[in-house]
């Protein structure tokens, strides 16, 4: 995440033999890399994964992120607020949750309980931001498999994998309507509509639809197949198009009826997978998204797409048997990557090219 110059970034490491486990937050100079400022938000010696998840929110002076321990509100200099404890007994990893914030309300949820495994109902949770304390919750014995949420105008849309689409009143919790529907992900918010993925029939052929909902009422206004993709990937709206990862490739379809304008990438082409778990970033008239080329071994590739005829406009290698689960932070003159080996790389335009290669930049 980047702002006013400064980009914060949040890692982990399981423990070994050697050395403790944990997960920090670290911030940078963006220009030159330097670092700033970095705090511990938890540590363990236990030897199975453990991870800080990819929920990194930044709201006037502080940083909310989900770990271990709970949601973790961080000053941006460094210094720890509060902590809030969402997380059920005996939960090993945190999900890839990131907490909705606003000036008045902080809402998050417990993820992946059920009262049949561990005697929890899932549970949404509204939080004062100054202080770290419980406002509300609002708890849903009978579903589980609760995902990411997300809000717009006072409302928020809570996700059941699978199984149903809820709204709250942010100010209460209090339930506003609920549509059945097989929920695939988290929904996206845009000119009064939902855009959110679904469990397509044939399950067999591991079969996505993506569909848009009117936001106030839940009423489906289309719903078309786009292949499978996992529900960590959300859908990026901009330009009067939806944005979203479909077997393997990146697909651009219009949000007033869901017809596809073009795709990039797929299964098939070797040089241009998209990874099903990204989720791509749409800025200006570029779309960013994570992905990988195959030769002999796996490339992780960052690729940049026309955002209007998705041709490819750049790619940056991130190397041999690297690549990365979270969403690249894009400003105007870098664009910020995290890999799996511990790096962040900053990606400027390239300015020099030769035969086609990159020389600078």
């Amino acid at each position: 995440m980047v702002k006013d110059g400064r980009i914060y970034h949040g890692y982990s490491r399981e423990a070994t033999n050697e050395e403790r486990g944990g997960a920090w937050l670290e911030a940078f100079d963006a220009k030159t890399g330097k670092s700033q400022w970095k705090i511990e938000l938890w540590h363990t010696d236990e030897f199975h994964y453990f991870y800080v998840s990819d929920s990194l929110v930044l709201r006037g002076n502080r940083i909310f992120v989900q770990t271990k321990p709970g949601l973790k509100a961080v000053g941006i200099d460094g210094t720890p607020r509060w902590t809030f404890d969402n997380l059920y007994r005996g939960q090993q990893t945190p999900d890839i949750v990131s907490p909705i914030v606003t000036d008045d309300t902080i809402v998050t949820g417990t993820y992946n309980t059920s009262v049949e495994e561990t005697g929890e109902p899932e549970t949404v949770f509204g939080i004062d931001p100054d202080d770290g304390s419980e406002r509300w919750q609002t708890e849903f014995p009978e579903l589980s498999g609760m995902w990411q949420q997300s809000a717009a105008d006072g409302i928020v849309y809570v996700p059941f994998s699978g199984d149903c689409l809820v709204a709250l009143d942010i100010t209460n919790g209090q339930e506003l309507w609920r549509r059945y529907i097989p929920v695939h992900g988290t929904p996206s918010i845009a000119d009064g509509q939902l855009f959110v993925g679904l469990t397509n029939d044939k399950r067999e052929e591991n079969d996505i639809a993506v569909a848009a909902f009117d936001r106030e009422s839940g009423r489906q206004q289309w719903r078309k197949s786009a292949g499978y993709r996992w529900p960590d990937s959300g859908l990026a709206v901009a330009n009067g198009l939806v944005y979203h990862v479909g077997k393997f490739d990146l697909q651009a379809r219009r949000v007033d009826t869901g017809e596809r304008v073009w795709e990039f990438g797929g299964q098939k082409s070797e040089k241009r997978r998209i990874e099903l778990k990204t989720t791509p970033v749409v800025a200006g008239d570029s779309v960013y998204v994570n992905g990988s080329k195959q030769k002999e071994t796996t490339f992780g590739q960052l690729f940049v797409v026309d955002a209007n005829t998705g041709e490819k406009r750049g790619q940056f290698s991130m190397g041999r048997n690297r690549y990365t689960m979270s969403v690249p932070a894009v400003t105007e003159e870098l664009v910020f990557v995290s890999t799996n080996d511990g790096r962040l790389s900053a990606i400027a335009e390239c300015n020099t090219k030769l035969f086609g290669h990159c020389l600078i930049g």
